[in-house]
């Protein structure tokens, strides 16, 4: 609007175009701050966050605040509990209640109380989802706890999951002796804490796998990790983050009847593993080929592949529509 603040440091000359670009499709309200930083090559992809205000009984999104990627927009909100949740197709979501079980048990842990109003979540997103231009979008929702306790915000950037060759051909990991101090807490300050070790995460590494001082492998910094050998599925149990994707899987384990094993698959054993794979939010069940110099293997497992089909027939029978 005429009285929004446009930075926009690279191309000059494209300002005009960005501003009716953001007037036309994120409806701006007057007075909203958009910050821009692009390089002089790309335009890196945006993520927008609003402050919720629940001072009464219809929550209402405030105005849009605008940064150059989630990882950025992290730094200038509230540390607290997070979690994300990303959109299939436009609107539709899963296991929406799961989320909100989860920022209510991680304020708790971290020594805050909040009884989410889950109707008027539901209602904000399904909202943000259907205004925000992208096609699919991640979104993360973050709820103060250790500075502006009890502030709300929510979060959007366009969804960038793995490539079709990701799941194709398998990723690599690096792996990192690292390790959450709270594993059941899902706290926003291990975003920052873990900044340095994402920087080796490139095209062909998607992961850091993180390695307990005592040697197991836990977790990725942004998802679980399973190993198969002979015909058995390992993960680990404890000093993890209790993924709700972890938790479909697990059903989906169930459900082929397929051996599982909770508990840590060794350092040292990784290299001896038939099949690895990850799995989080954006990525559902990605194949691992590659951890730090260990091939695990030239391609997918089948095991792995049969466990991503019926976790994607799963997906798509919870979906909620909003």
């Amino acid at each position: 609007g005429p009285d929004s603040r446009i930075e926009i440091v690279g191309y000059v000359g494209f300002a005009t175009r960005m501003t009716a670009a953001f007037q036309t499709l994120i409806h701006l309200p007057r007075r909203s701050r958009v910050i821009l930083n692009m390089s002089s090559s790309t335009i890196t992809k945006s993520c927008t966050s609003w402050k919720v205000s629940t001072a009464s009984r219809r929550w209402n999104a405030g105005d849009p605040i605008m940064t150059e990627s989630m990882q950025e927009a992290t730094k200038m909100l509230p540390e607290g509990a997070y979690t994300s949740l990303r959109t299939y197709g436009k609107s539709s979501f899963l296991e929406l209640d799961g989320h909100f079980d989860r920022l209510e048990e991680t304020t708790e842990l971290l020594g805050h109380h909040v009884a989410l109003h889950r109707s008027e979540l539901r209602r904000l997103l399904g909202d943000r989802a259907r205004a925000v231009p992208s096609d699919q979008t991640i979104f993360r929702i973050t709820i103060g706890v250790h500075d502006r306790p009890g502030e709300i915000w929510l979060s959007a950037a366009p969804l960038a999951p793995p490539s079709k060759e990701d799941y194709e051909d398998g990723v690599f990991l690096v792996s990192r002796t690292k390790h959450r101090d709270n594993p059941k807490a899902k706290n926003s300050a291990f975003i920052t804490e873990s900044e340095e070790e994402r920087k080796v995460i490139g095209r062909r590494v998607n992961e850091v796998l993180m390695i307990s001082d005592d040697g197991n492998a836990l977790e990725g910094l942004s998802s679980n990790f399973f190993g198969v050998k002979n015909g058995t599925v390992f993960t680990a149990e404890d000093g993890v983050l209790p993924g709700i994707t972890r938790s479909l899987i697990l059903e989906s384990i169930y459900d082929l009847d397929i051996p599982l094993v909770r508990q840590p698959v060794k350092a040292e054993e990784l290299r001896l593993l038939d099949e690895a794979f990850v799995s989080s939010t954006s990525r559902g069940v990605l194949p691992v080929v590659k951890i730090d110099d260990d091939t695990i293997s030239q391609s997918p497992g089948e095991l792995t592949k049969m466990i991503a089909r019926n976790f994607n027939g799963r997906v798509a029978e919870k979906l909620e529509h909003l």
